[in-house]
């Protein structure tokens, strides 16, 4: 008897219940196969936008309700994984049917992480903690006349330029991560560009005056002054 036949004569019998459209994915001989569920944070059980689902070769991401979806799959034995910044990787194993599957997943957060640490802390990868932010205060000088100068100063990808409005110079750059080396970098047009490795502590740190000499050396006399900018998104 024919898949159809057998449809038509189960569903004419007063005692068989009426198939489901789960049923006749089972007939067909490729079923449709899919996987849903929601992903939330182990933790506080609040969902999870843009966590990486995948499996078998198809992925997906959850939406920003933690909703997820994968289409195209195939009614057999499958696993994969599902992987978010600041969180554990979670593999996935489980045995797919003909129609829907759901499969709820929960991540359980790092030890230290974008969802454990506050805005002006920072993950230490080696202790595994959350540790404040490093902020480093100093001065821009010329080194031939000690005048104060309005430089650009660039610590660990974050830039601002120091201030000589008063006729003393100053820079406070914030948030930066601690530890080290790192290095301090400053520069300025018509002068020698100066770099020195530092190791930040967390918290506050101060930094030696840095003398800038012109490139002509001393005897050259003071550079025309061009001002400092700083404009990029990294700017303070």
């Amino acid at each position: 008897m024919s898949s159809v036949a057998l449809v038509v004569a189960l569903c004419g019998c007063g005692n068989v219940p009426g198939l489901t459209s789960e049923d006749f994915y089972g007939l067909s001989p490729n079923p449709r196969v899919w996987l849903h569920g929601q992903v939330t944070h182990a933790g506080t059980g609040a969902p999870l936008p843009d966590v990486a689902i995948e499996l078998s070769g198809y992925s997906t991401r959850s939406d920003r309700n933690g909703a997820y979806r994968l289409d195209g799959l195939t009614a057999t034995e499958v696993s994969g994984s599902a992987s978010a910044h600041g969180f554990l990787p979670q593999p996935l194993s489980m045995t797919l049917r003909p129609g829907a599957n759901t499969r709820d997943i929960a991540l359980q957060p790092q030890a230290c992480g974008r969802y454990t640490c506050t805005a002006d802390q920072f993950c230490d990868g080696n202790r595994g903690e959350c540790v404040k932010g490093a902020t480093l205060t100093g001065s821009v000088v010329d080194a031939c006349t000690g005048a104060g100068l309005d430089a650009r100063v660039t610590v660990d990808m974050k830039s601002l330029c120091s201030s000589a409005a008063s006729g003393k110079s100053y820079f406070e750059l914030k948030n930066i991560t601690p530890g080290g080396p790192q290095v301090l970098a400053v520069g300025k047009t018509g002068y020698q560009a100066f770099s020195k490795a530092l190791t930040l502590q967390p918290g506050f740190n101060v930094v030696d005056a840095v003398a800038l000499t012109p490139l002509g050396g001393c005897a050259a006399g003071t550079p025309t002054n061009v001002a400092c900018t700083c404009t990029e998104s990294y700017c303070q």
